[in-house]
């Protein structure tokens, strides 16, 4: 039964109230109906988030601390090492706790109680005080570098005898690159972002709304904190996507609307009323994509989804009116009977080529100059990231787009001169309509990209052959006809993708020159350097518990990193990956820790009393040093200073190395596998966002002084080129990669 338009009006605004109400309950439901309702609902989110958390990680150590065959790797160690390695991955994936928890086993070597890591499911454990590995089961936050960590640490005890200790972890939160690993963290819950910082950290989330969330056993563990008007505006925001779901039946009341201008444009039979429906066609067809997009805006969906839709909307109107127009029969004239305008139309013609290639370079543009997606961008077919696939479908629907609009309408202007392959009248045709491109490919307008020549030429050709295409449609099978349809849609990106790949290799240059180039000049600046020293020195100032980990150990034993890595940790340092060193010692000022991140020793610094510090005081004193590598002479800059306690009693010492390293520059993957080990999982920090880079730096000889890559050969350097950076000292491309060069 169809629906008169007055029932059909009544029923969309009757879905729209239905819809409407629906949201505003969900709401209701989902925010509670108060602000202390709405905080209520929060920190409940919080707490089920923590404690599926450490139902994992306890289940997991519970698992591997039982564990009979690894107990039996423990005692046969170092004979059986790989095999507990693969213990513990079984242990883990049988688990089924994710690959998010790890777990690492602490072995007991000597008779001093002292611990160490012997294997790890997925990369070792963060640091643990000597406390925590000797103690009894503990459930605890820590805050380092990685992140905000949930640990749990259970001894290894079979018949009553400790031989080791599994900590098992995860992350609650992870670091966002630059910010203090001191300061409160940011965690991600259903009711917008919180702040949250381990429960012991003290005053960090003093604040009205800071509540303490516990473990199962009521020990506390988190400390949470939210602003009130973060959660009205999550409430507001969730209110006006609601409204903006609850006016889409407005918008599908156009659909009934263009279905039927459509019959009645198929049923014109006169020029003058076709083109009358094809107006209200596109009216229709730019009236609900621009009430689409501004459903969107309001509901702050991402500019990513608003370009699919326009991609869609431009689709649509390409297929509605200059495609239907090719498909139509209007009446012909031939060229010799008005040469002049049939000049005129296929300039005119050939100018709107010119402008939608224009467009479309300008489109290609947009999506390469976003840098983060240029590696996304290498298989997008295969990518799980909806971002990707939606910004790639956005930028093919446009493509698809404008070769529809421009090839239709150099087809519609063909049948009108009775145009074809076979006539000289349609290549002469043919060159009036690339002729606007050429005109702006050459001096002195060259406002349109080379590779911009490919689109242009295939639309070319496709109007010559038009009619021959149309009519060979028209009077094949179904296969066939599949087949072309095919072609429609994969000829238009196949000519554009000369245009996108120049596009993609602009951005690339464009980022070296503008980004990767200055970063690797100013690498090794003594400012720079010196500035990041003097920031670790102020963070280590602030660190808490320093001289708990001044700690003499016995003389002629290993010295261990443990202790080192959690200052280093704490500092600039880490965050940004410098080539450094921190050294601790302790209060008979023997070496006790060292950590160092492509920082080599040859000398036998690896067990206490082999380094001595000989200084005094305890405020810092800082320094450039040459350190010797070999044959090879390194310069550093150098920090020191001792540690003292309240009474201004020496307790130990502390000793930071910062040195200049083109290896740490952000965009260089490093071969050390510190970067695997101590890394971030989301850090975008140790590779590059351009495929295959290599760097080289070459010192004034013309000799590569460093390579990204080892293993592959460098470029020589031409000697003009050396000469024209001596005399000039400006920045240049050695070969003309862009308008700057």
């Amino acid at each position: 039964m169809t629906l008169s338009p007055t029932r059909l009006v009544a029923a969309v605004i009757a879905s729209c109230l239905v819809l409407a109400g629906l949201g505003w309950g969900w709401a209701a439901v989902r925010f509670g109906t108060s602000p202390d309702a709405a905080a209520a609902r929060l920190r409940a989110d919080v707490a089920r988030r923590l404690a599926d958390s450490e139902r994992r990680v306890e289940r997991l150590a519970d698992r591997v601390a039982r564990d009979e065959a690894l107990v039996r790797y423990l005692a046969t160690l170092p004979d059986h090492a790989p095999a507990l390695f693969s213990r513990l991955s079984e242990l883990s994936r049988a688990d089924g706790t994710g690959s998010d928890v790890s777990a690492t086993v602490y072995a007991s070597v000597g008779p001093a109680g002292a611990y160490r890591v012997v294997a790890w499911s997925a990369g070792p454990s963060g640091d643990l005080t000597p406390e925590l590995v000797s103690g009894r089961a503990s459930l605890f936050v820590a805050a380092d570098a990685a992140g905000l960590r949930l640990v749990s640490v259970k001894p290894i005890e079979p018949s009553g005898r400790r031989v080791g200790v599994v900590a098992a972890e995860t992350l609650l939160t992870q670091s966002a690159p630059g910010t203090p690993p001191l300061d409160t963290f940011e965690l991600t819950s259903a009711f917008g972002p919180v702040r949250v910082a381990a429960a012991n950290a003290g005053g960090v989330l003093a604040s009205p709304d800071r509540v303490i969330l516990t473990s199962a056993s009521g020990a506390p563990l988190l400390a949470v904190s939210f602003s009130p008007e973060m959660l009205a505006a999550s409430r507001q925001t969730f209110l006006r996507r609601a409204l903006c779901a609850s006016a889409l039946p407005l918008i599908a009341l156009l659909f009934p609307a263009t279905a039927a201008v459509l019959r009645r444009r198929r049923r014109a039979r006169r020029g003058g009323a076709w083109f009358g429906w094809t107006g209200v066609l596109g009216a229709l067809v730019v009236v609900s994509a621009g009430g689409l997009v501004a459903l969107a805006r309001a509901a702050q969906v991402g500019p990513v989804w608003i370009r699919l839709m326009v991609g869609l909307a431009a689709l649509a109107l390409a297929a509605s009116l200059p495609v239907a127009a090719w498909w139509r029969r209007w009446p012909r004239r031939s060229p010799a009977s008005a040469p002049t305008r049939f000049v005129l139309e296929q300039l005119l013609a050939g100018a709107g080529l010119a402008g939608a290639v224009a467009i479309l370079a300008n489109l290609l543009q947009d999506p390469a100059a976003d840098f983060a997606l240029l590696t996304r961008w290498q298989l997008p077919i295969l990518s799980t990231d909806i971002r990707t696939v939606v910004e790639l479908a956005a930028l093919l629907l446009a493509e698809i787009a404008l070769g529809w609009a421009a090839a239709a309408s150099l087809a519609v202007v063909a049948a009108r001169w009775k145009l074809g392959w076979r006539r000289a009248s349609g290549w002469i045709a043919a060159a009036l309509w690339i002729a606007p491109t050429v005109a702006l490919l050459l001096p002195p307008f060259a406002h349109l990209p080379a590779p911009g020549a490919a689109a242009v030429g295939a639309a070319a050709i496709f109007g010559v052959f038009a009619g021959a295409l149309r009519h060979a449609y028209r009077h094949t099978t179904q296969a066939v006809k599949l087949l072309l349809v095919f072609g429609a849609l994969l000829l238009p990106v196949v000519a554009a993708y000369p245009l996108a790949a120049t596009s993609r290799d602009r951005a690339i240059r464009t980022l070296i020159e503008d980004d990767y180039a200055p970063a690797t000049a100013a690498a090794q600046r003594p400012d720079r350097l010196h500035a990041m020293l003097t920031t670790a020195q102020q963070e280590i100032d602030r660190f808490e518990g320093l001289g708990g980990l001044l700690v003499a150990a016995p003389k002629d034993v290993r010295v261990e990193s443990a202790a080192a890595f959690q200052v280093w940790s704490q500092t600039t340092l880490s965050r940004e990956r410098l080539t450094s060193e921190i050294e601790l010692f302790g209060p008979d000022r023997r070496l006790v820790s060292r950590f160092a991140l492509n920082v080599p020793r040859f000398e036998a610094a690896y067990r206490t009393g082999a380094e001595i510090w000989d200084r005094s005081g305890c405020v810092w004193d800082a320094y450039a040093e040459v350190n010797t590598f070999g044959a090879e002479e390194r310069r550093m800059l150098h920090a020191e200073r001792g540690v003292c306690d309240a009474a201004g009693r020496f307790i130990g010492a502390i000793v930071v190395h910062v040195l200049p390293d083109y290896r740490a520059l952000p965009f260089i993957s490093s071969a050390n596998p510190y970067f695997d080990v101590i890394g971030r999982a989301a850090d975008p920090q140790s590779s590059s966002r351009v495929t295959d880079l290599q760097v080289v730096v070459y010192g004034w000889n013309l000799q590569p002084r460093f390579s990204s890559s080892s293993g592959r050969v460098t470029w020589p350097l031409p000697t003009a080129v050396d000469d024209r950076l001596y005399r000039s000292r400006e920045p240049f491309c050695a070969k003309r990669w862009s308008a700057r060069c």
